[in-house]
């Protein structure tokens, strides 16, 4: 991996999942603890900065309401308006508190599961000329699988950190680490990233 080339890809670790009291931190709480989730997030951004790899955060966050979920939100967009977090300039949408990121790491929203729905991501991507990415964070099943189909459909390499991805079901975890992560991307644990 030419590190000068790549970009480590947080995806929503932002404190309504990663942090006591978010809206869904209890929810992924027994398959995080079981990846050591945060240790491993903060392992990879350690090992990242010290390869100078660009670092970037992304949040999902919508406005009061969720009218960019829909009329009638369904599927994950109604589990998370029913959990009535990820609201836009709310503590629980911000960064979680006990990830390691730097006011110069990149911080960017997205009202929805794919990390590219920011338009800013593939700027940022294309300036900094960034060919691969790895990328770790929440919803194993959800957001980083999409994040990881639409990376991969558009020509980057793409690699996901197995034990720094967490989901709300054990099964589903196991399911997606082994079924659908080897077809879209390079799977790896942290200490094969670092």
């Amino acid at each position: 991996m030419n590190t000068k080339n790549s970009a480590l890809l947080i995806i929503d670790g932002q404190n309504d999942f990663l942090t006591e009291g978010g809206a869904l931190y209890e929810a992924v709480r027994p398959v995080a603890d079981e990846n050591n989730l945060l240790q491993n997030l903060n392992d990879a951004i350690a090992k990242a900065r010290l390869a100078n790899l660009t670092i970037i955060n992304t949040a999902v966050a919508f406005s009061d309401g969720y009218a960019e979920a829909g009329d009638s939100p369904y599927g994950i967009f109604a589990a998370v308006a029913q959990s009535g977090g990820f609201i836009k300039g709310t503590w629980g949408a911000q960064s979680a508190e006990g990830l390691n990121l730097l006011d110069e790491d990149i911080f960017l929203e997205k009202a929805g599961m794919n990390a590219f729905l920011n338009k800013n991501l593939n700027k940022i991507l294309e300036e900094k000329n960034i060919t691969n990415i790895v990328l770790a964070g929440l919803l194993t099943d959800a957001c980083v699988e999409c994040t990881m189909r639409y990376a991969y459909d558009n020509g980057f390499e793409v690699s996901v950190l197995t034990d720094a991805t967490a989901t709300i079901d054990p099964d589903k975890q196991k399911s997606t680490i082994e079924n659908s992560f080897p077809l879209f991307s390079k799977p790896m644990t942290t200490e094969q990233f670092a």
